[in-house]
């Protein structure tokens, strides 16, 4: 269910959004060490993220229209470059009420840097260093998913999190929020 953070206190989103990463690190654990085929896990997510694209987005529904239902190899899948998706922008967002002239004039307002566009995504830009800038706009799941793989990247080096966790060693993001 989407959650509206703009209702909450930032202790309170805070909160969620760790309770969220925590979920989806337990997942995360699970599905590498509670007994279930991994494999068995990630085409199953894969079914429903192509099952969920195939739904709300019409680039996607395009794109997919000739794949079988339920397939689950990702290696069958069409490419897609960055500079045909971000071609295709508002046809490829899930929620329609996000095209990308309303994420850019909202990336363009530097006094809403932090806030979440429409109330309820992250909303940043790539500089386009691989040859074709980025556009991307994530909810708050997408971002535990994204925290809970560098938590479970760090459970391969104990060492490293253990460091980290008594602030004998330090993780860092670097983001510009100007141009």
């Amino acid at each position: 269910l989407p959650i509206k953070t703009q209702y909450m206190s930032p202790q309170v989103e805070t909160m969620l959004g760790y309770w969220k990463t925590c979920a989806s690190l337990a997942e995360l654990w699970w599905s590498r060490h509670g007994g279930v085929p991994s494999d068995a896990i990630a085409r199953a997510r894969l079914r429903d993220l192509i099952r969920f694209a195939r739904e709300k987005s019409p680039f996607y529904r395009r794109l997919y229209a000739g794949l079988p239902r339920g397939m689950d190899d990702v290696r069958r899948l069409p490419v897609v470059s960055r500079g045909a998706l971000m071609a295709a922008f508002d046809d490829a967002c899930t929620d329609r009420r996000v095209t990308r002239r309303a994420a850019e004039r909202f990336m363009a307002d530097r006094t809403r840097v932090g806030d979440l566009f429409l109330g309820r995504y992250h909303a940043w830009k790539s500089s386009g260093s691989a040859g074709s800038p980025g556009l991307f706009v994530q909810d708050a799941g997408a971002m535990a998913v994204y925290e809970a793989l560098v938590a479970a990247q760090l459970e391969a080096a104990p060492l490293d999190a253990a460091r980290i966790a008594a602030g004998g060693a330090r993780s860092a993001l670097v983001i510009a929020t100007g141009d």
